[in-house]
């Protein structure tokens, strides 16, 4: 669940565990009667996983089927879309070493590479520990 509420200019983001609103996890507000500006509320993913990164363009395949791949086996992931966002584009190939092909896929800020490095490695084991989720029901074969 991700919902945001608009507050000002500034934000936050909160990982909550049961926490019922927004306000509930800001407490009272800041000094002069203030509030944060913007607050991101939503569930955290359990311990064991791990940030997973996708920078991906709408019509490309192998970024469809990275997506589908980490679905099918649970893992939460944000999808940067880099279609026609020239910024994030850049980010996406500085981060990667220079790479310009997509997906461009990291995990825990580590860069696994594409598609294809992503099932090799599923198929050697290491995706697992990668993800944190060894020996969990999270990653059939």
């Amino acid at each position: 669940m991700r919902s945001t509420q608009r507050l000002g200019e500034r934000s936050i983001v909160c990982l909550l565990h049961g926490v019922s609103s927004w306000r509930e996890s800001l407490g009272p507000a800041l000094p002069g009667g203030a509030w944060l500006a913007s607050l991101e509320v939503r569930e955290e993913a359990p311990l064991s996983m791990r940030l997973v990164t996708l920078y991906t363009k709408t019509y490309c395949g192998y970024s469809k089927r990275a997506k589908e791949f980490l679905s099918e086996r649970g893992v939460e992931f944000d999808d940067i879309d880099v279609t026609e966002d020239g910024s994030r584009f850049a980010e996406m190939v500085k981060r990667s070493g220079g790479r310009t092909t997509v997906p461009q896929i990291f995990i825990a800020d580590r860069h696994v590479g594409g598609f294809t490095e992503l099932v090799s490695l599923q198929e050697s084991g290491e995706l697992d520990a990668l993800l944190g989720t060894e020996g969990t029901a999270s990653s059939p074969s």
